[in-house]
């Protein structure tokens, strides 16, 4: 029923942008920074990274369409005690992420922005304390469902600086009985191409 109320949300966002998606989105290029890991461990917060392309579709001047193809990474750290050893290891995992951010404009060059997100996972390589490094992907979901919310600042209508919390709502480890999810920060530098509508 969830998921169902869902999608119809979605189709009437859709529906409410379809007057506006026959104009010419704006393109962008985006890049920045990750911090953060997996909720089921209490400290080994790492920061990796995130590059990407995004689609701007213009609605009204204060609300408009963000579509976006991501290329993100996360990189959570543990402690495993080996023969009254501690080694410090770090679980990296890669994934392609497809947000649908509704951002609203209050203000001319300050945005807020809010919406769902779908992730697949590309890679997963557990990297032990001697460098060794294991493909544990089979061990991981292939797909996760999130939410994002964040705000962002544009200056002189090309280039932006963002900031995103990203919170996962799919458990990632699937052999275990912790619940696993992805949370994290995101920021960094988007450029966009072609004029403002």
């Amino acid at each position: 029923m969830y998921m169902k109320n869902f999608t119809l949300f979605l189709l009437a966002v859709c529906c409410l942008f379809s007057t506006s998606i026959l104009a010419q989105p704006r393109l962008a290029a985006k890049a920045g920074l990750n911090y953060g890991g997996l909720s089921g461990y209490s400290d080994g917060k790492k920061a990796a990274g995130h590059a990407g392309l995004a689609l701007q579709w213009g609605g009204t001047k204060q609300i408009r369409l963000q579509q976006e193809l991501n290329f993100q990474r996360i990189v959570q750290g543990y402690s495993i005690a080996e023969n009254e050893v501690v080694n410090e290891n770090a679980l990296a995992i890669s994934f392609f992420s497809v947000p649908l951010m509704i951002q609203y404009y209050p203000l001319k060059s300050f945005f807020l922005e809010a919406g769902p997100q779908w992730s697949f996972t590309s890679a997963s390589k557990d990297q032990e304390a001697g460098g060794k490094k294991n493909d544990v992907k089979r061990n991981l979901a292939e797909v996760q469902f999130g939410l994002n919310a964040g705000a962002g600042i544009e200056l002189k209508q090309k280039l932006a600086f963002y900031i995103r919390y990203q919170a996962g709502f799919t458990d990632m480890t699937l052999y275990d009985a912790d619940n696993d999810f992805s949370r994290f920060v995101q920021a960094g530098l988007l450029m966009r191409f072609g004029k403002k509508k």
